[in-house]
């Protein structure tokens, strides 16, 4: 775990453009210590690091459940990542490729962020999957908002991402849409 990173477009997509304008200065400061200079220079950083950043940001961000929180800061990863190089080009392709050929990928969609995450997912019906990633940063309900608003992006209609189970590292997920 101590090799495990989070790639520098995938910081910058969540902190210098999604959560940006509401980051508040005492907020900038602790997430400057943790790696996270929104005054320099988007950089990778450890997942130790990330997952500490994402528990800080759902909690000094969002309103609601610590579940409901991580769930909004998981969506708002993909709602700005157009405005980075690398989210450009994973965004085009998302909306071309639809939900099932991007469930089918989900690995190396995931796996654009970061080295460490591995997901298992495999289709139940023709607009449901289910299966498990290895690593949910903390809190599934973070995976489940990525994948949710990637669904969204995709096209797919009232999409649901239900955690199932949670080990403190791999979960379980129910994914459906309309």
């Amino acid at each position: 775990m101590s090799d495990w990173f989070v790639y520098e477009h995938t910081v910058e997509g969540l902190f210098f453009k999604a959560l940006r304008e509401r980051i508040t200065p005492p907020l900038q400061q602790r997430l400057k210590a943790l790696g996270i200079d929104l005054n320099g220079k988007p950089r990778s950083v450890p997942h130790a690091q990330w997952k500490d950043a994402l528990k800080l940001a759902a909690t000094e961000l969002f309103e609601g459940s610590e579940d409901e929180r991580f769930r909004q800061l998981g969506n708002a990863v993909l709602l700005r990542h157009e405005e980075t190089v690398m989210g450009k080009a994973v965004i085009a392709v998302m909306r071309l490729m639809g939900p099932v050929r991007v469930l089918k990928r989900i690995n190396s969609t995931l796996g654009s962020g970061n080295n460490y995450i591995q997901a298992d997912l495999a289709p139940t019906s023709l607009t449901s999957w289910e299966g498990t990633i290895n690593e949910c940063n903390g809190n599934p309900h973070y995976v489940a908002g990525v994948i949710q608003q990637g669904l969204i992006i995709t096209g797919a209609k009232n999409p649901m991402v239900i955690v199932s189970d949670f080990d403190g590292h791999s979960a379980r997920f129910q994914i459906s849409w309309g």
